[in-house]
């Protein structure tokens, strides 16, 4: 029920905010619903597979402060991410208390930037609540810490200061190590939406199958240390990551996505709109060479995540563009319509992604460390995801 109130409170916000462009608590009503994210994402019990594997390793393997060791802190183990926890650890907290560190860390910048680069803030935050909210915060807690960090980094570079743009990119590395990939990307900043993207794009589609036929052959051959080589070589080896299992609606899904990824900064460019947007136009660009490179190489899915704010910022401001045009030719409620009309696929297909029983049920019914409440249902699919079994007294 949580998830609903909070989808029909966006929705208002985005009637008065973003169509009808009133201003007065606007702010106020920006920072509510980013506590709102906070406090729903950090107090959690056991939403999430991976946040189980979390759990457990919070209690049984993360060392306290003075057990640290430089071992633990190596490049490759994520150290700033055993930090935090060996620090909430150390000083007797609990679980979830890390949950609302991250839960506060990841979502207040991901708002900040969003209210940086666009005015349609309250679409955006709606398409991210329900789209990546629960992988970003109940899945993925390292490398959305990275992710996070990254989306300044990739600014500063933009912007040519390519010291502090660097210098994040390697704090970034400290929360998860597939930043490293993620550090390659400003080599394709030059590109906007012209025949070399195309090019590059339809190279990105092949690429990923050649490197799909050949990355577990040779991922040997990567030497960095130990810790990075054992994930590099479990990735190759995993069929998850390696091999797709996408069905047509799935397929259809990302190139629907990607289509509007496209028509949104097409629409932009030709409208000639004063946004902000515009200036990261490169980045839209990169999300859309990780989303075609997933069809050959699924595990590419863990990049696109890095620049899939971009996209929702891109369609979200596009979409309030569609409600908020004029034509004296016809009535308002008929724009409305044919905004709608242009808007339902899109929303469509994030539904009924997030709607598969396996997905479902990770997140509904919302359980908090209040209640403690554990749904057999969903215990059953952590078990089939390998996901760790509830801890009495752990939260």
């Amino acid at each position: 029920m949580i998830y609903q109130i909070v989808i029909v409170i966006l929705l208002l916000f985005v009637l008065r905010y973003d169509i009808n462009g009133k201003t007065r608590y606007r702010n106020e009503c920006f920072y509510a619903m980013l506590v709102i994210f906070i406090l729903i994402a950090g107090l959690r019990y056991r939403l999430g597979v991976d946040t189980t594997r979390y759990l457990t390793r919070f209690y049984y393997e993360t060392p306290e402060l003075h057990e640290l060791t430089w071992d633990d802190l190596e490049f490759g183990t994520d150290p700033l991410y055993t930090l935090l926890n060996s620090i909430v650890l150390t000083l007797g907290g609990k679980f979830y208390m890390v949950q609302l560190l991250h839960a506060g860390f990841v979502n207040t910048l991901i708002f900040s930037y969003i209210k940086k680069h666009t005015d349609a803030i309250f679409l955006s935050i709606f398409i991210y609540f329900i789209w990546q909210y629960a992988l970003i915060n109940m899945e993925e807690m390292r490398a959305s810490m990275s992710l996070v960090v990254c989306l300044f980094a990739n600014d500063y570079l933009l912007d040519k200061k390519w010291m502090k743009g660097l210098l994040l990119y390697v704090i970034g590395c400290l929360f998860h190590t597939s930043t490293i990939i993620v550090m390659i990307m400003p080599l394709f900043f030059f590109m906007r939406l012209n025949k070399i993207c195309v090019m590059v794009l339809i190279g990105a589609f092949f690429f990923g199958f050649v490197i799909q036929s050949f990355l577990s052959d040779y991922v040997t051959l990567i030497q960095i240390n130990d810790e990075i080589d054992a994930k590099a070589q479990g990735y190759a080896d995993s069929e998850d990551f390696m091999e797709s299992k996408r069905n047509i609606l799935g397929y259809l899904s990302l190139v629907i996505s990607c289509g509007y990824s496209v028509l949104s900064l097409w629409y932009m460019k030709i409208g000639k709109f004063d946004t902000r947007l515009l200036k990261i136009e490169p980045l839209i660009m990169v999300y859309l060479i990780f989303a075609i490179m997933y069809i050959g190489l699924p595990i590419a899915y863990r990049f696109s995540r890095f620049y899939i704010i971009y996209n929702i910022m891109f369609v979200a401001e596009f979409m309030i563009h569609l409600f908020k045009k004029q034509d004296p030719r016809i009535g308002q409620y008929v724009i409305y319509t044919k905004a709608l009309a242009i808007m339902f696929p899109f929303f469509f297909l994030i539904f009924k992604g997030r709607s598969t029983e396996k997905t479902w049920v990770r997140y509904h019914p919302y359980s908090s460390v209040f209640d403690q409440r554990l749904d057999q249902k969903r215990e059953r699919v952590y078990s089939f995801y390998g996901g760790d079994r509830a801890l009495p007294g752990k939260y």
